[in-house]
């Protein structure tokens, strides 16, 4: 070996030492802290911070605090730092000092749920591994890659399909009608008018209130008319008893709430769906919308609620339960 190749390999040998010893000499919070750096940080215009990232192409957005956000730091730190892991105080003082810098050194913009609206143009978000959404305006829609809505995500989300051009399907939302048991005509054309509507990126909402007897397949469309905007793993939940409850789902679910309403007066009538709320990590404080609801059902022999605003009412036709297990059958 020649003497330069020994002094090359001597240079290279020191430079790793310093550079392992600077590694080490340095805390694993600030390790953390230039790993979060690597995206975005920013707030939203309540101040929740939040944190871009970047993976396999295409961006992803979640609350600072958050736990998705926690497991990337820690899969990032552990791959880069021999198989280490960080301890428990080292996280949580990098998330403080990390949240600090999205909320006072970040940018503004605002984040949505599932549906979000920017230059009269709506976007909906697919809830697909790659982050894709739904840009649609007056000419039609078309896929994006990345949305310039950044959108969040909450447990039990599911994916919406992709879309088929018009033309392409024979009936259309008419299609929809042999999967629910509602009378034609103007009953079906509310229910329609309550779908579109619930693709609109703010609210006022109107309210779909389905009035049958018992086992008339109430709760069975609400599922099906779920899965058209906003599926999700859970589509029925028994009512709340603290309205606390109702306002924590209604920001971390694009519907706000999925239940049967049975009680004679239920917090729910006063709230819309937050599409626009941030997913609050408790026990950080809730701020909601003081609409009305979107969808109670109850049966036809329950005591009348107050009426909220801008309620549509449809009746549904006579069902027997055995038709209502048939119908679910086919749904499923």
């Amino acid at each position: 070996m020649s003497e330069e190749q020994d002094k090359a390999m001597a240079e290279a040998e020191a430079a790793a030492f310093v550079d392992a010893t600077l590694r080490a000499q340095k805390k694993q919070a600030d390790i953390l802290i230039e790993i979060a750096k690597r995206g975005e940080l920013f707030h939203s215009p309540d101040g929740v911070a939040y944190a871009d990232i970047y993976r396999n192409g295409h961006r992803e957005t979640y609350p600072v605090r958050s736990g998705d956000f926690r497991k990337w730091l820690q899969l990032c730190y552990y791959n880069e730092n021999d198989d280490s892991a960080p301890n428990k105080d080292a996280l949580s003082s990098a998330i403080g000092v990390i949240e600090a810098q999205a909320t006072f050194d970040g940018k503004e913009y605002p984040v949505a749920v599932r549906v979000g609206g920017h230059d009269d143009k709506i976007y909906l978000d697919l809830c697909n591994d790659d982050w894709q959404a739904i840009e649609i305006d007056a000419d039609g829609w078309r896929l994006e890659d990345q949305s310039p809505i950044r959108f969040i995500r909450s447990s039990g989300m599911l994916p919406l399909p992709m879309p088929v051009k018009k033309g392409k399907t024979k009936d259309g939302i008419n299609a929809l009608r042999k999967f629910i048991n509602i009378k034609d005509g103007a009953d079906f054309s509310l229910v329609k008018a309550w779908v579109l509507g619930a693709f609109y990126d703010h609210g006022p909402y109107p309210v779909l209130a389905l009035i049958a007897q018992h086992r008339a397949a109430k709760s069975t469309i609400l599922k099906i008319l779920r899965a058209l905007v906003d599926p999700n793993a859970g589509n029925l939940r028994s009512p709340q008893r603290n309205p606390g409850g109702v306002s924590l789902r209604s920001v971390t679910n694009y519907l706000g709430w999925q239940t049967v309403l049975k009680a004679r007066f239920d917090p729910k009538c006063n709230l819309a769906p937050v599409a626009n709320s941030p997913l609050h990590h408790p026990p950080d404080p809730v701020m909601h919308d003081g609409r009305a609801a979107k969808r109670p059902t109850r049966s036809a022999t329950e005591s009348q609620p107050p009426e909220p605003l801008f309620r549509k009412k449809t009746r549904v036709g006579s069902f027997s339960s055995t038709s209502a297990r048939n119908l679910q059958a086919q749904t499923d």
